[in-house]
Order: C-alpha cells, then sequence, then structure tokens
C-alpha cells in the first residue's frame, strides 16, 4: 500500500479568544491612569487630636459641599498632635490657598454659643475656609475651635481697661440689649499696662461709633438702692448665661464727631461706674490744703458755683516732694483732682482738655481760687468749690508738684464752717427754753394738785355710800326712775293709748271741716235749711252777635 506523506497546515499564532482579555486590561489600565490624572492634591492636616475623624469617611467640606475625604491619619512627630491627610478633588485645587483655616466641626456648647447640632448623626468633618492669597500651600495647622467671622462690612472697635474682666472671645456685644457684634480678641498691653479688647461691630451699629460713645460690662444682674428706691436691670438671656459688653451714646441729641482708626475706648466696669464718671478726657491738678480734710472722700464732687465740674480722685500724702516744703513747716494735704473738659463745651477730645487747661491758668491768675465746704451738716461731707476771692494773693502761672499743676487754696473754709457750728449752737442756747420749762414744770405742779383733790374727794365718798339710809335711797330713785319708764313706754308711739287717742283727734278734725263748710253755706242764705236750692247750673257763654 503506496504510503502518502503528511500535509502540515499551520495554524494561526494567535487566537481570537484571547482578544477579550487583552481589551479588558487596556481598558482597566485606561481606566486606572485616569483615575490617577484625575486625582486631586493630598493635602496635610496638623491638629491636637483626631476626635471624630475616620479614614475613609470624614469629609472635607466648603459651605457644607465636600470638597475631599480623609485618606489616612496617624500620630505626629513625638506623639504630640495628630497628622490627618486628605484628597482633594482636583476642581478644587485653586481653593487651596496659603492663608486658609481649617478645624473640626462637632458639636459644641461654650460660651459663643452652641454649634455643629448637625454632626450629631452625620458626623464630624473638617471644615475649610478658603484663604485670599495667590501662594497655594498643601500643609496646614488646623484650629482647635471656629474661628470668629468679621465679613466685610463689619468695623472693628478697640477697647481697654485697667482691669481684667471674665470675657472672652465670642461674647456678645449688645447694644440697648440687641446683639450688635461680638468680641474678636482679647489680649494685654505690657507697655501701657492695660487690658485690650476688640470688637467686631455689625455694619448697621457702624455709625453709632462716635466720641459720645461709651462701653461698659454686661452683668446679669444689676440692682441699686438710692435715694429714687430699688432700680434693678436684667441682661439678655444670653448675657445672663455668659456675660457680655454692653455700649450706648452718652449724648444721643448732640452731634458728634467719628474716632479715629486707633482710637481705644475705656471699658467701665458697669452701668452705673459710667454714669458716675463718664468722661474719658481729664485734667489734672493737686490741692494743698493746710487745714484737716476729714470728710473730704474719693469721688466727692468739685463744683464751681455750684455746678459740678469734676471729681476727687485721690487724698495721699505722697505727692509731697521734701524740696517744696521744709521740714520744720507744717505738711499741707494734698488732694488730687479731676477737670472734665467734657462738662463744658470744649468736648471730651484731646483738644478741648488742651482748651481746658488753658482757661483754667487764665482764671487761677485772674483769682479763681479752691477751698473745702461743708456739703451736709448732718454726715460732715466736703466738696472742693471753686470760685473768685477778693482776698485771694495774686499768682502768675501755675507750679507744679508731683508733675501735676498746683492750684492755689483758701484755707478760711475751716474756719467758716465751725462758725456754721457755733452759730447754731449760739442759736440754740439764746433759745428761752428756761422759762418754757418753768411753765411746764408749773403745770404738772396744778395736775398733780387737782390729783390729789379728786383722790380726797372720792375718800370722802366711800364712807357715805356705805350707809344703810344712802342705800335705800339709792333703790327708792330706782324703783321712780323705772316708774317712769314704764309711764313713758305707755305713751310711745307704738302703744295703744297713743294710737287710740290718734284716732279721737283726726275724728275731730273732719267734723270741725263739716261744721265750716255749713257755716259757709247759712252765711251765704239763711233759709238754706228751710228752702233746698237747686244745684246751680254752669254758666253758658253767649253766642257771637251775627
Amino acid at each position: 500500500m503506496p504510503s502518502q506523506e503528511a500535509i502540515v497546515v499551520s495554524g494561526k499564532r494567535l487566537s481570537l479568544v484571547w482578544i477579550f482579555p487583552v481589551l479588558a486590561l487596556l481598558l482597566a489600565g485606561w481606566m486606572l491612569l485616569h483615575k490617577e490624572l484625575q486625582k486631586g492634591p493630598l493635602i496635610t492636616i496638623h491638629l491636637e487630636t483626631a476626635e471624630g475623624i475616620i479614614a475613609g469617611k470624614t469629609q472635607v467640606q466648603v459651605r457644607s459641599v465636600p470638597i475631599g475625604t480623609v485618606t489616612d491619619v496617624e500620630l505626629g512627630e513625638d506623639y504630640k498632635g495628630v497628622i490627618v491627610k486628605a484628597r482633594i478633588g482636583k476642581a478644587y485645587t485653586d481653593l487651596l490657598a496659603e492663608d486658609s483655616r481649617l478645624w473640626i466641626v462637632k458639636p459644641r456648647i461654650g460660651r459663643g454659643g452652641i454649634s455643629g447640632l448637625g454632626t450629631i448623626l452625620s458626623g464630624s468633618y473638617i471644615e475649610f475656609v478658603p484663604g485670599e492669597s495667590q501662594v497655594h500651600r498643601y500643609e496646614f495647622q488646623g484650629m482647635s475651635t471656629p474661628p470668629i467671622q468679621n465679613d466685610d462690612g463689619h468695623s472693628i472697635v478697640s477697647l481697654e481697661s485697667e482691669s481684667a474682666f471674665t470675657l472672652n472671645v465670642g461674647d456678645p456685644v449688645l447694644f440697648r440689649g440687641f446683639e450688635a457684634g461680638r468680641i474678636i480678641n482679647t489680649g494685654f498691653d505690657p507697655t501701657r499696662l492695660r487690658f485690650t479688647y476688640s470688637l467686631s461691630l455689625q455694619p448697621q451699629f457702624t455709625g453709632l461709633i462716635t466720641i459720645n460713645t461709651r462701653f461698659w460690662m454686661t452683668h446679669a444682674v444689676d440692682m441699686s438702692l438710692d435715694s429714687k428706691g430699688v432700680s434693678l436691670r436684667l441682661a439678655s438671656l444670653e448675657s445672663l448665661l455668659n456675660g457680655g459688653i454692653s455700649f450706648d451714646i452718652l449724648k444721643p441729641r448732640e452731634e458728634s464727631n467719628p474716632v479715629a482708626q486707633d482710637h481705644r475706648f475705656k471699658l467701665y466696669e458697669s452701668y452705673d461706674a459710667m454714669i458716675r464718671q463718664p468722661y474719658q478726657f481729664a485734667a489734672r491738678y493737686l490741692l494743698m490744703f493746710d487745714n484737716s480734710v476729714r470728710g473730704l472722700n474719693v469721688g466727692s464732687p468739685v463744683e464751681y458755683r455750684g455746678l459740678q465740674i469734676g471729681s476727687v480722685e485721690e487724698i495721699s500724702i505722697s505727692y509731697i516732694e521734701e524740696r517744696v516744703f521744709r521740714p520744720a513747716e507744717a505738711i499741707p494735704i494734698p488732694v488730687l483732682i479731676r477737670i472734665d473738659p467734657g462738662r463744658f463745651p470744649y468736648g471730651d477730645t484731646q483738644e478741648g482738655l488742651q482748651k481746658l487747661m488753658d482757661d483754667i491758668k487764665l482764671r487761677v491768675e485772674a483769682g479763681m481760687r479752691a477751698r473745702l465746704s461743708i456739703g451736709s451738716l448732718l454726715t460732715g461731707g466736703l466738696y472742693i468749690d471753686f470760685n473768685y476771692f477778693e482776698n485771694a494773693d495774686p499768682v502768675h502761672g501755675i507750679d507744679k508738684v508731683a508733675g501735676y499743676p498746683v492750684i492755689p487754696t483758701l484755707g478760711s473754709s475751716a474756719g467758716e464752717i465751725e462758725d456754721r457750728v457755733l452759730s447754731i449752737l449760739k442759736s440754740i442756747d439764746q433759745l428761752p427754753l428756761g422759762e418754757t420749762f418753768s411753765e411746764v414744770q408749773t403745770s404738772l405742779d396744778q395736775l398733780q394738785s387737782i390729783g390729789e383733790s379728786l383722790r380726797n374727794l372720792i375718800t370722802g365718798l366711800e364712807p357715805a355710800l356705805s350707809e344703810t339710809a344712802t342705800t335705800e335711797l339709792i333703790e327708792a330713785l330706782t324703783r321712780a326712775a323705772a316708774s317712769l319708764n314704764d309711764s313713758a313706754r305707755d305713751w310711745s308711739k307704738h302703744a295703744p293709748v297713743y294710737l287710740h287717742l290718734n284716732e279721737s283727734l283726726l275724728a275731730i278734725r273732719n267734723a270741725v271741716v263739716e261744721i265750716e263748710a255749713l257755716a259757709s253755706k247759712l252765711n251765704a242764705k239763711p233759709n238754706a235749711l228751710v228752702f233746698p236750692t237747686s244745684p246751680t247750673l254752669d254758666p253758658e257763654p253767649p253766642s257771637p252777635r251775627k
């Protein structure tokens, strides 16, 4: 059987079956590449704690719009703080400015209020506030608390105080009970030894900030007792819990100029403290008194002809300088006073303060002096009185002691006070008190004599009243009075005898009336009893003539 050669046919090197896996692999590679190309930048956030943050779940949001997701959470260097890495969408890369701010949003209850309640169900997230810088940044330091926003149009006001108050960032600023802003910063100025506060006010309250605006601490309950009675002021509910700052215009009816950008207002301790001393600028002077200042206190008024122009700030001998007064001389008592330019037409400004000081210098040279005057004889309280005196020694210029200008004083006020007291005592001594007391004593003696006579009379009547004859006489008089009482009862208005007598008198009266009528008839016609008369007809009027 002849042999046959095998026919070898070469097959295809690549089967069509492998086309699908290759296409799938290419598609997967393209998708991975596309995903990598679409990925946004990875940012790093340094936080104090990672409370509420979960990798792969916690979002990064801008105005409640998700722009990224947390990818990793780990401890920082030296185990201080945490490092959070988040992937931001590529479309939001331009938001990563250098001055951007980030913090964790979670439920918070604090002095600034209650916030983040929506995260109770949805979970915490990272709030991202884009900055305005053109420089991009991918590593940020997160904030522990939300910042106080200061939107466009808000005005910044600076305050200062000598004492520290319990104020924190976020506390409210009130205008007549309405929230007008928030405290955005607190600090301390070591050069001036003052505590500073920065306020952010809403745009509609910007026009209220003038030189007549005053700020004071808001207390939950402010109660005062004075001659007008008890006054009680309650703040708003938020201030009742947190406190805060209130402000108002001192003289709302007067025109006032706006303040400079770097102006700092004084923060008063309370509303009452602001009312007692509402002016910011003051001219301070020293007064040297040779006599006692007992009765003069810090806060006592300084008056000019009865009008208050200032107050006493301090009474201290520490202002005495050895070079001014020799040791052998009597040491005067220094009193530091303040005179407010705001009480004058000069205005509560630096310019008004200078005008006031120039005016006081001219008035002192013209004879104006200060002296102690008694304000109340009952309490012995003193005040400082400025006036012009003819016996004042002339002066040229104003000297300075301890850096303060000194206004000359007069020492006759104590003698005047003593003269007034002596005059009152003398007037009391001149009253005819001796004669008055003598007349009173004579009247008392006469009353005592009358009392003795009455006592003797009663004593003399006692034996007579105890005798038998006297007793029988009293009994007889009692029976006679009873008999008279019974007789009077029979003739009373409702007694039977009275009623019968009244009926008889009425019958007699009727008979008399009838007899009078009969007598009148007989007088007109005597034979009326014999010849009866016909009744008289009514007269008929005549008919009219035709």
